[in-house]
């Protein structure tokens, strides 16, 4: 008998082996779904409210860009545009994270593009 909170493995054919987490095969199936789906997710959320944070400090009226270190990245894009573009690419993932968990999959190629977004910004 397996220890509570310890997970066994079991064969699901082809030499391959399925984490087994709950006896009944309903629970071990969402906790299963849970940890695969869930992993990523939150992660996402947190670096789109990220995203959106930054956003709203480079639209505000102070002058980030007018620092230093920042005169590289003032060259390539203007403060408000790259604020815009931050407010952009978190609100449509932390949008697509919240069609996700409602609907299922139908947004994981949105997910994809602001995850992508996200990294070239």
């Amino acid at each position: 008998m397996a220890m509570p909170g310890s997970t066994q493995s079991g064969r699901i054919g082809r030499g391959k082996r399925m984490l087994v987490y709950d006896p009944d095969s309903a629970n071990n199936e969402r906790i299963r779904r849970a940890v695969r789906y869930e992993q990523t997710r939150w992660a996402e959320i947190w670096l789109s409210l990220i995203a959106v944070a930054a956003g709203l400090v480079l639209v505000a009226p102070t002058n980030t860009f007018g620092n230093e270190s920042f005169r590289v990245i003032a060259s390539v894009i203007s403060e408000w545009k790259a604020g815009a573009l931050c407010l952009f690419f978190g609100s449509v993932r932390l949008l697509a994270l919240w069609v996700n968990g409602r609907r299922g999959r139908e947004t994981s190629l949105i997910r994809t593009f602001g995850c992508l977004g996200g990294f070239v910004f």
